[in-house]
């Protein structure tokens, strides 16, 4: 999974990259929540707030994400704000 993710092309899926403001925290890295919904679909976890338990419950989540632990809000506007890009890399995912 780690692998398939960081060999895609994000930009030509549709997914684009979060402009920072200069107040808040730096947004996370597409790359990081791919891999998250990525994870969660393979396990069947759909909720963004288990999401969020599992970041910090699961070891190979942790590995998988370098330590970071988005709340279930950020991955709930990942999935909002991406999917139609989420679509177009599931059915990439399928058919590889």
């Amino acid at each position: 999974m780690d692998a398939f993710i960081d060999k895609l092309e994000l930009a030509k899926l549709g997914f684009i990259n979060t402009v920072h403001k200069s107040e808040g925290r730096p947004p996370y890295e597409a790359v990081v929540l791919l891999k998250l919904y990525l994870y969660g679909y393979l396990n069947k976890i759909r909720s963004s707030r288990k999401l969020e338990g599992e970041c910090s419950r699961n070891i190979e989540l942790q590995w998988l994400l370098k330590q970071l632990q988005p709340n279930y809000h950020t991955i709930a506007d990942f999935r909002k704000l991406h999917s139609k890009a989420l679509q177009n890399m599931l059915r990439l995912y399928v058919h590889v």
